[in-house]
């Protein structure tokens, strides 16, 4: 017998209204004048119906100001929670604690009057930590660490004075990738050196203003390189956009027994890395519709051929990748 997606997809907004009312009883027991707002956002975070809602979003007002929750609708998992200043939640004031779907934290720290303010801390969808950084009136202070997947450092960015950031980078095998200063505004100045992952040098470039006045690059193998066309693009299909919507078509399919009425589509979007050599990793459902359909774009991502990976500054870098699959009655 077939499922309706959209069955599904109100099964869950269903376990949500059951679910919260017990979540924010204690607003109501504190101020039964309390003014709520419910929207519905889609995987683009555009307003939007039940049909097509990949996110709940409830709003309280307190005392403190207007307390935000977003819940991804899958699951009734929280996506975000937060306190802003302004009804239309605009203005950031307060802690803030951003999700994955599978509950995991991705980041978390405080705002004042909208910027970022003391330390914050960020994860990868593995629970590696990511990023630790201390801000004063939205600016980094002191040092900044980013790590890869796999735990190695990947970044560390000091502030050597007011006006001075210095900047050294890494690859995930621990080579060594890039180095050079930063201004306030975080403009390049003075000489940056570029390393591809097997350590030979791949480009020197010298700025000034933010603006590069010479360069030189280098292939893997330490010979002046000619040809300057491609020293920067992004990770791409091979084969391209037309090659890449075949590939999806081919592939995809509806879990047995499923389909979709009274909407038009469902959307998902994945998100996964192409590394240095083009391969698929760190896959994982960003925005989700359904556990079957979600387990279906995951699987069918992980067996994608190898990618032309990105380059930049005359060198293959890893590049991470949000992209939206539609499932439609009609695939």
């Amino acid at each position: 017998m077939l499922q309706s997606g959209h069955i599904i997809r109100s099964k869950n907004l269903f376990r949500m209204i059951s679910v919260l009312p017990l979540v924010f009883a204690s607003f109501y027991f504190n101020s039964l004048t309390a003014q709520t707002t419910e929207r519905l956002y889609n995987h683009k975070w555009e307003q939007c119906d039940a049909a097509s809602a990949s996110f709940y979003s409830l709003t309280v007002k307190t005392d403190s100001g207007y307390y935000r929750r977003d819940f991804y609708i899958r699951d009734a998992q929280l996506q975000m929670s937060g306190l802003y200043l302004d009804s239309i939640c605009e203005e950031k004031n307060g802690y803030f604690t951003f999700y994955y779907p599978d509950g995991g934290v991705k980041s978390s720290g405080k705002y004042a009057n909208n910027e970022l303010d003391g330390p914050w801390v960020s994860y990868h969808y593995n629970k590696v930590r990511s990023d630790s950084a201390i801000y004063s009136k939205g600016k980094r202070t002191g040092t900044s660490l980013y790590w890869h997947t796999n735990g190695t450092l990947s970044d560390s960015l000091y502030r050597k004075d007011k006006q001075t950031y210095a900047l050294v980078s890494w690859f995930s095998n621990a080579q060594l990738s890039a180095k050079g200063d930063f201004a306030a505004n975080f403009d390049k100045i003075g000489r940056w050196d570029y390393y591809h992952k097997n350590g030979q040098p791949s480009g020197i470039e010298y700025f000034e203003n933010g603006k590069r006045v010479s360069a030189q690059y280098f292939d893997d193998q330490g010979n002046i390189s000619q040809d300057t066309s491609g020293i920067i693009r992004i990770a791409s299909f091979k084969g391209g956009e037309k090659k890449y919507r075949k590939y999806l078509q081919n592939k995809l399919h509806f879990p047995k027994g499923y389909k979709i009425s009274n909407a038009s589509s469902a959307s998902i979007v994945v998100t996964f890395t192409v590394t240095e050599e083009g391969k698929i990793e760190n896959v994982y459902t960003s925005v989700p519709f359904d556990h079957r359909f979600d387990t279906v774009v995951e699987k069918v991502v992980k067996q994608f051929p190898d990618w032309i990976p990105a380059k930049n500054n005359n060198r293959n870098i890893s590049m991470q990748l949000s992209l939206p699959v539609k499932f439609s009655n009609h695939q």
